[in-house]
């Protein structure tokens, strides 16, 4: 994650999208939140938007409403992602 991240640290873009349906261990939220805070370390002047596709709405994977809320919500709550 980190060397992908370093590879656009030098690029033109307003604001990262971190695509997270595309992360392969969408099962382990401490693993999300550790790539996360790479993204956010890596590139601290950009925002980063976290968003989840499932794919219903034509995303890479297909998860449960409790996994899908588990994703969302221990995001949403730390201060140093926002």
């Amino acid at each position: 994650m980190k060397s992908e991240a370093l590879a656009y640290r030098e690029a033109d873009f307003d604001i990262l999208e971190w695509r997270v349906d595309h992360y392969a261990d969408l099962s382990n939220v401490e693993s999300v939140m550790a790539a996360a805070k790479i993204l956010r370390e890596t590139m601290p002047e950009k925002p980063l938007l976290f968003t989840f596709r499932s794919a219903k709405e034509g995303g890479e994977q297909a998860i449960s409403t409790e996994a899908y809320i588990a994703l969302i919500v221990q995001p949403s709550t730390a201060a140093w992602l926002i």
